[in-house]
């Protein structure tokens, strides 16, 4: 009776998993891992200097050029979910937890409070072991995201360029807004 029992569940365990399609494969090996490591990058700042893109762009291909405004003050980063689009293809849904923005106006940087919960896709594609991120404008198009650290270094360099005391001290006091932010 039990042997009967036992087996009438595993039957009936192999015909359900057996009758579910499957679901798509996962994402080619090494793709999360590019992506993990341009987010931190660019969290880090290095899309706002030309010796910071060295780095940032050996994860990426040629096609294109990513957005470089606004430049987006983030709290955090993360990937939300990945799902294979194509052979050697991934879309990431990605995500920021963000203070807000800085963009340019006729009177300078300006920092536009606005906390928010920001997603984002980036397309990875893989050939031969290698995955790269794609800059094609259809693919990409997430401005910066430094955190606050980058952000205020940045400005710091701004305020030492200006000519004027009133556009330093205008740098200085978005720098130490920026670097009071929690």
């Amino acid at each position: 009776m039990q042997l009967r029992r036992l087996l009438t569940t595993l039957a009936v365990l192999f015909l359900s998993t057996a009758c579910v399609p499957q679901s798509r494969a996962e994402c080619p090996p090494g793709a999360r891992e590019v992506v993990m490591q341009f987010l931190r990058l660019d969290f880090e700042g290095y899309r706002l200097g030309s010796k910071g893109h060295e780095a940032i762009w050996q994860l990426t291909d040629n096609d294109g050029e990513p957005p470089d405004e606004p430049l987006v003050v983030t709290k955090n980063y993360r990937i939300i979910s990945a799902s294979r689009q194509d052979v050697g293809g991934c879309r990431f849904r990605v995500g920021f937890t963000t203070y807000g923005y800085i963009s340019e106006t006729a009177s300078g940087s300006v920092f536009r409070s606005k906390p928010a919960n920001e997603i984002g896709t980036m397309d990875v594609h893989c050939t031969r072991g290698s995955c790269r991120i794609s800059l094609a404008r259809a693919d990409f198009q997430l401005p910066p995201h430094p955190g606050t650290k980058a952000t205020a270094q940045l400005l710091g360099y701004l305020e030492s360029i200006q000519d004027t005391a009133a556009e330093k001290r205008r740098y200085r006091t978005l720098r130490e807004r920026i670097a009071s932010l929690r």
